[in-house]
């Protein structure tokens, strides 16, 4: 996988999370109906990653809070070698590639 096209999945994940989050700010509760694209979108990615890899990126999404639009600059994760990864979009894309975490 190229790094323009994972960076164009990654965004347009992003853009439903946040238009999501804001309904549901605005009191309109979509989270239910939300639950079978993100089965989906997980599914796809295990077809793409290995384990190690969807756990890397959920990572980033979630708990670096990249999917807020909110990447947490607090929250750092080093390789073996003492060397910071994963710290935006593109390290974690070249860390998932380096490692072979890509599967096709």
């Amino acid at each position: 996988m190229t790094y323009e096209k994972f960076e164009e999945i990654i965004s347009h994940m992003v853009k439903h999370y946040v238009g999501i989050h804001k309904a549901y700010e605005a009191k309109i509760d979509l989270l239910e109906f939300d639950d079978d694209i993100q089965t989906a979108v997980s599914l796809l990615w295990d077809q793409v990653l290995t384990k190690d890899g969807a756990d890397w990126l959920s990572w980033f999404l979630y708990e670096k809070d990249y999917i807020h639009e909110n990447l947490r600059e607090d929250l750092k994760a080093w390789d073996e070698d003492g060397t910071e990864i994963c710290g935006d979009l593109r390290s974690l894309y070249e860390y998932l590639t380096r490692q072979k975490y890509f599967k096709v």
